[in-house]
């Protein structure tokens, strides 16, 4: 996480070791809506039940489906004719009544051109935090398809697949309460969505 925020930071103090010309040329800015199919998740949690005494062991898989929205900003720049990578900020669900705000970095490969239509590859890693918790990961990858609309502006279509890893609180379903974070030796969990997109680059 700290090398990924490490990059982020870097990428954003770009132009400003740059200083300016040529390469604020080459920076863009997006905007993105898109939304996120929940289908399938995994948890395992360990935790110390104190009003029964023992420890609990539990995991599993769940299928489902869930539909989330997420918009999205960005500041990109093209770092070669087929390269562009971007920073972006979100406002995102990654399940049911989990909303967080990451913070991602995104690289993106055009092989037509980063100013051609056509189609494009991408994959992303970022990281969110929400008070006094920890911090949820997430990746993905995908594919879209670009439609210039001029000079310096385009269209992009984008269809991807994404993981997250949240540390969420335990539910004791006995007693009806969140189990104490002092009692709490493991709170994995990880969503499955697919993610369909609609972004705008000028």
């Amino acid at each position: 996480m700290r090398k990924l925020m490490a990059a982020i930071l870097l990428f954003a103090t770009l132009p400003l070791a740059a200083g300016g010309g040529d390469f604020l040329q080459r920076m863009h800015l997006g905007a993105e809506w898109g939304l996120s199919a929940n289908l399938v998740d995994y948890h395992h949690f360990n935790y110390l039940d104190s009003s029964i005494g023992f420890r609990i062991d539990d995991s599993g898989w769940r299928g489902h489906y869930t539909q989330l929205g997420f918009v999205r900003l960005t500041l990109g720049c093209d770092v070669s004719r087929f390269v562009s990578i971007c920073v972006s900020g979100s406002y995102e669900g990654i399940s049911r009544g989990r909303r967080i705000m990451p913070v991602s970095l995104r690289a993106g490969l055009f092989p037509s051109g980063v100013h051609e239509e056509g189609i494009f590859f991408f994959s992303e890693a970022g990281t969110g935090m929400r008070r006094n918790e920890r911090g949820v990961r997430l990746y993905q990858l995908g594919s879209g398809y670009r439609i210039v609309l001029d000079a310096r502006r385009s269209l992009d279509f984008k269809l991807g697949a994404q993981v997250s890893h949240d540390r969420p609180r335990v539910w004791d379903p006995v007693e009806e309460e969140y189990i104490p974070e002092r009692n709490i030796l493991r709170n994995n969990a990880w969503y499955y969505a697919l993610n369909m997109a609609v972004a705008l680059e000028f």
